[in-house]
């Protein structure tokens, strides 16, 4: 998206009929074949899908599935409760181990499929994180066949059954066109991480476009601020092995680490990456003492929740970019005319080289 003169940002407030929102569904696909082996020789990817399944939203249902040769299911479809989350994690490890040469992406996106009866009002994902495509050594045409058909009959199927593709590739040797065309297809969003310390940081930008979360913004010199209303706060941070302990101060001044904080703050340490979450976090400026190297994001919920819709993974230089923003309270839309007329809303799209209002 680099190198584009400009971008017409166009944002309407949605007035919608009232109602709760719907769970998302969100179906992890996840390539375990020897080349993943060869892109990821230190299985970061374990701590990268960790921090993902971490981050989905309470009220999201998901399901995760390793493919090769073959689709195995690592964790059934379901609402990504603690428990659901926790026994998705202790199986990642041994999950995620290599098992095959081939990577039949075909049958794994099959398998993965949604039935007649799952509503799409929330919207649906399939998250494709894939070292090749679709290759199948033992097959005559090599999988050439199955590609093919996954472009010309699946593709087509997903986009009407309301799916969006998000697909990440990891190594210097995938099928760029194949992930590319699957996410261009359906308006997901497309990238490559370079290695599997990479993967985390590709895997969090999916799930931004896919369910934006309430992001706080950081101001100068390490510091974000919490409003009040605001019910919990979640700090996730991307860290090299090298880098300090994460340390925050609270508007009182009280410092909150891993080793001082454990009976107020949940705390992660995993494979890449520090998670810590805060509930009734105390209003005011909140400042980064240490450990605020590289990316560190700060979400939060509160009383009110918003809820992007039609916006496109793909983004084209000088198009216009239309969607719709809907804001709800307790899991229902807000309509109110008087109260949506209260709100100050504006857009900014970052570019790697402007930002575009």
């Amino acid at each position: 998206m680099a190198g584009f003169a400009k971008q017409i940002v166009c944002l309407c407030i949605a007035g919608l009929a009232s109602g709760a929102f719907a769970a998302p569904d969100v179906r992890i696909l996840l390539d375990v074949s020897a080349a993943m082996s060869q892109a990821d020789p230190q299985n970061r990817r374990v701590g990268a899908v960790e921090v993902m399944l971490r981050m989905l939203p309470r009220e999201a249902h998901a399901g995760v599935w390793t493919y090769a040769q073959d689709t195995q299911t690592l964790i059934e479809p379901g609402r990504a409760t603690g428990l659901w989350r926790e026994t998705a994690l202790i199986k990642l490890p041994s999950g995620l181990e290599a098992r095959g040469q081939g990577m039949n992406l075909f049958d794994a996106v099959n398998t993965a499929r949604w039935d007649a009866a799952t509503s799409k009002a929330a919207g649906r994902h399939l998250v494709v994180v894939s070292a090749g495509g679709v290759s199948l050594p033992d097959a005559a045409d090599g999988g050439a066949g199955l590609r093919q058909r996954l472009l010309t009959s699946r593709l087509p199927e997903l986009r009407a059954a309301g799916v969006t593709v998000h697909t990440v590739g990891v190594g210097n040797n995938v099928d760029r066109v194949l992930l590319e065309q699957l996410a261009l297809g359906t308006d997901g969003y497309f990238a490559v991480a370079a290695a599997g310390e990479d993967l985390a940081g590709a895997l969090i930008k999916v799930l931004d476009h896919a369910l934006p979360p309430g992001r706080l913004p950081r101001a100068v010199a390490g510091t974000f601020r919490v409003d009040a209303g605001i019910e919990e706060i979640t700090v996730l941070r991307l860290r090299e092995q090298d880098d300090p302990d994460l340390v925050l101060q609270s508007p009182l001044g009280r410092r909150l680490s891993r080793t001082s904080s454990r009976g107020e703050v949940k705390w992660h340490h995993g494979q890449g990456y520090d998670l810590l979450s805060l509930r009734d976090p105390t209003p005011g400026d909140w400042r980064f003492r240490a450990g605020a190297q590289g990316d560190v994001r700060v979400t939060a919920v509160g009383d009110l929740a918003l809820d992007l819709g039609g916006l496109s993974g793909v983004m084209f230089p000088g198009g216009p970019l239309t969607f719709s923003l809907a804001v709800a309270s307790q899991g229902s839309q807000l309509t109110d005319a008087d109260f949506l007329e209260l709100l100050d809303v504006s857009a900014a799209l970052d570019t790697p080289s402007a930002q575009h209002s």
